[in-house]
C-alpha cells in the first residue's frame, strides 16, 4: 500500500490532540534527553523538518532563526500554542518535507526528530535536508529503529499498523541503513 503526504497530514491532523500523551512513553524512557544533547550542537539559522508539536522547542533556547515546518496544520497548532508558551519566535510553515520551499543552502542547522519512518519517501526527504543545509551546516537527526528488546519491539511493530513504508514494507524487515541499500 502506498501513502502520501496527504495520507500524513490526514492521520497526523487526527493524531494531533493526543500526539504527546502517546508519545510520553518514549520521552520517559529516554528520548527528551537525547533531543536536548543533540540540539545543544543546533546553531545559526535552523530549520526544523516535521516539527510536529513542537516537542523539541524547549531545546532551542531563545535562539532566534527557528523555522519550523510539517505537513500536518493540526500538530502545527499546538507547535505555536507550545512556542507562545515558551516565549520563542518561531516562523511555522506548512510543508512537506520531500519538497522544502526553501533555496539551496538556506540553513545552518537542520533537524528532524523520529520522523524518516513517516515520510512517504524517506531518501528523498533526506536529500532535500540536505539540499537546504549550507554546505559547512549540519543535518543534525535523531531516529530509531526495531528494539531488539521484546516488548518494546512488538510494541513498535504494533505503532506502525496502518502506516507502511513508501515499499509496503512493515519497518521490521529488511533493516539496512542508507549505505547498504541493495541496488
Amino acid at each position: 500500500m502506498q501513502f502520501t503526504s496527504k495520507d500524513l497530514a490526514e492521520k497526523y491532523n487526527r493524531l494531533a490532540y493526543w500526539y504527546d500523551i502517546v508519545e510520553g512513553i518514549p520521552d520517559t524512557l529516554g528520548v527528551r534527553k537525547l533531543r536536548r544533547r543533540l540540539l545543544e550542537k543546533a546553531s545559526g539559522e535552523i530549520l526544523e523538518v516535521a516539527a510536529g508539536t513542537g516537542k523539541n522547542l524547549p531545546f532551542y533556547a531563545a535562539r532566534s532563526g527557528l523555522i519550523a515546518v510539517y505537513v500536518s496544520d493540526g500538530m502545527l497548532d499546538r507547535a505555536r500554542k507550545r512556542a507562545g508558551a515558551l516565549s520563542l519566535r518561531v516562523l511555522f510553515s506548512i510543508m512537506d518535507a520531500q519538497a522544502l520551499a526553501f533555496s539551496d543552502g538556506s540553513f545552518d542547522t537542520v533537524f528532524s526528530s523520529l520522523t524518516v519512518c513517516t515520510f512517504p519517501n524517506p531518501i528523498r526527504a533526506l536529500q532535500e535536508m540536505g539540499r537546504v543545509c549550507r554546505p559547512s551546516g549540519r543535518v543534525l537527526l535523531l531516529e530509531h529503529g526495531r528494539s531488539d528488546c521484546g516488548w518494546l519491539g512488538r510494541w513498535l511493530t504494533a505503532g506502525q499498523k496502518g502506516m507502511p513504508s513508501s515499499s509496503g514494507a512493515t519497518g521490521t524487515e529488511n533493516r539496512w541503513s542508507l549505505s547498504e541499500r541493495p541496488a
